[in-house]
């Protein structure tokens, strides 16, 4: 019964404003965007031959590493088809595109992403997350457990300096290179 009070209690409160909104007219149109989170993209050449280091270490994070190519390829595939039909304008990334950083993922799933909106003229917007910038990352070559190179945050605008960054209307400027907090922007999504 209390969940029920509070819903009610939630929607009259969200009711009155969006109202007052519409009659005074701020709203001024749709915007029709689709949310893709927590890739954590790891690509194949990494995992090395997928030797038992690897598959020990991947299945204790409790994410699809082995997976995570196939799967944002359908998604992709399947946002873009979709957005044929119902005008989708942007896709939004907010973060964990990666394992834990690594410089070659970051570099595969821009090409991606770039790729993506060629082919179907949607705008993609990301940032990164706390997997993303600047982590201790690995890789499995010759199934060794050895340390890989990690994406700075500079080199993370460079990299996706495409996918989000070209739309900025607003950028935090960091004065040093030293973390993934810093990477922020704004994108004004009802310009014309």
């Amino acid at each position: 019964i209390l969940a029920a009070v509070l819903a009610l209690v939630l929607v009259v409160c969200l009711a009155q404003p969006a109202a007052t909104a519409i009659q005074k007219g701020t709203v001024t149109g749709s915007l029709n965007l689709t949310v893709v989170s927590d890739i954590h993209l790891y690509i194949e050449e990494m995992m090395g031959n997928k030797g038992e280091q690897w598959m020990a270490d991947s299945r204790n994070h409790g994410k699809l590493f082995n997976e995570a190519d196939a799967l944002l390829s359908t998604a992709l595939k399947t946002i873009g088809e979709q957005a044929k039909e119902n005008g989708t304008e942007y896709v939004l990334i907010p973060g964990d595109l990666t394992k834990d950083s690594e410089y070659l993922c970051h570099e595969e799933l821009a090409s991606i992403l770039e790729q993506f909106e060629k082919d179907y003229g949607v705008d993609v917007i990301l940032i990164n997350g706390n997997h993303d910038v600047m982590k201790a990352c690995v890789t499995y070559e010759n199934d060794v457990k050895e340390p890989a190179r990690s994406i700075s945050g500079k080199e993370f605008r460079e990299v996706y300096k495409n996918l989000g960054y070209d739309l900025a209307k607003e950028e935090f400027k960091p004065t040093t290179d030293n973390g993934h907090g810093q990477l922020s922007y704004v994108v004004d999504l009802n310009d014309d």
